[in-house]
């Protein structure tokens, strides 16, 4: 009977620090060594489960440094189901703890950067609707500019294909209307009926993806990155581009559109934790490009030479860029939604690979020799990248 009593005790003591199958192991080997050759503490706990079963003797129990003295176990005292109710205390132990270690706090966070552009912000959906098909979770984003409205609606728990649709119907309109102003010409005031109706959300703290929101202070030039309390100012102020929305006054500060201080946020990401940072610059080749025509159209060449000069500022905080091609979009074209969305997956997609690399994700001839398994929600982080990021 000692001898049945010793092989229980060592049994328990090998299977309590064994992973569950499909979950993670322990921290490490040192950890794993500790765990399983500190014999006398794992003795002991052993022999305090075994010392529950019924007994008819008394006995003593000696010091862990002694020999233990004999127990007699009644053989109308056993119980099966004593026996296994004995281990499931260590197992649910070690369950609890391996689901600690995959908890999604423990992920190094991906942040994505999304440049202005107006209009042709609309080819960011494309680069969001790759990343969910591959299942690349993005933990934070930050947006600048025109951008804004489409980073808060991803950050609000739309799907890239939500916002698609969203953006098929939206017209300027819908965002602006003609003012008369000395500091510009369109009020930028629908805008937040926008966040109330559409997004139904009123605070940053309501969005299920950090979202940052950055913008530039008029008068001293400096940026100004918005991550909590009321959306709807912060967004009119991060859009409001010079010479068409007038300055947004927020907390004190007059304010215009976040491109003169970012061009792509990738800066308050780092700042907000994200270990690995994918920037999207839409940038157009000005050699090809037609005389302006008018009024904004100065101005958008004006910001887009500033921003050639200033990318080295921001692409040293991007593991990653990526530039859909938008040569032949006008600032305007709400119209050609589809061919921009387009443009985004087509960046996106020759980018994947170097994406992978970065994320250490297995690379599509790798997956095909897989066995397929389960997997989560497109708009969940999936055990891949769970298990890389």
């Amino acid at each position: 009977m000692a001898l049945f009593r010793k092989s229980i005790a060592f049994a328990r003591t090998a299977i309590a620090p064994s992973s569950v199958a499909g979950e993670r192991s322990l921290d490490d080997a040192t950890d794993l060594d500790s765990y399983l050759f500190d014999r006398e503490t794992r003795m002991d706990k052993a022999w305090d489960f075994i010392a529950d079963w019924p007994e008819t003797e008394t006995e003593v129990r000696p010091d862990s440094n002694a020999r233990r003295s004999r127990k007699s176990m009644p053989s109308t005292g056993f119980s099966w189901s004593h026996l296994v109710r004995s281990f499931s205390g260590p197992l649910s132990r070690v369950r609890s703890r391996t689901v600690a270690l995959a908890s999604p706090s423990n992920r190094r966070k991906l942040g994505l950067a999304l440049g202005g552009g107006f209009a042709r912000t609309i080819a960011h959906i494309g680069v969001l609707k790759v990343l969910e098909e591959e299942r690349i979770a993005v933990d934070l984003i930050a947006r600048t500019s025109a951008g804004t409205i489409l980073g808060a609606a991803y950050c609000a728990g739309m799907s890239a294909r939500q916002i698609e649709q969203i953006a098929s119907t939206t017209r300027f309109r819908d965002f602006a209307r003609i003012t008369l102003s000395r500091f510009g010409l369109y009020a930028t005031d629908r805008m937040a009926n926008f966040c109330e109706q559409v997004l139904k959300i009123k605070n940053f703290e309501d969005l299920k993806i950090p979202l940052a929101v950055t913008a530039t202070d008029v008068r001293t030039g400096d940026p100004v990155v918005f991550t909590n309390g009321p959306l709807a100012d912060p967004m009119r102020a991060s859009c409001a581009y010079p010479g068409m929305f007038p300055p947004v006054n927020v907390e004190g500060r007059s304010l215009i559109d976040g491109m003169l201080a970012y061009s792509v946020p990738t800066t308050p990401l780092r700042e907000m934790g994200a270990a690995f940072v994918i920037g999207v610059y839409l940038s157009t080749d000005r050699s090809r490009q037609s005389a302006p025509r008018h009024l904004f159209e100065v101005i958008a060449q004006g910001f887009s030479i500033a921003e050639a000069r200033m990318s080295h500022l921001w692409k040293k905080d991007a593991d990653l860029v990526i530039e859909p091609d938008i040569q032949g979009f006008s600032f305007d074209c709400f119209d050609r939604a589809k061919e921009l969305i387009a443009s985004g997956e087509k960046a996106t997609r020759a980018a994947l690979p170097q994406l992978r690399r970065l994320l250490k994700l297995p690379q599509p001839h790798v997956l095909s020799k897989m066995v397929a398994t389960p997997t989560s929600s497109p708009l969940a982080p999936s055990s891949q990248t769970d298990s890389a990021v």
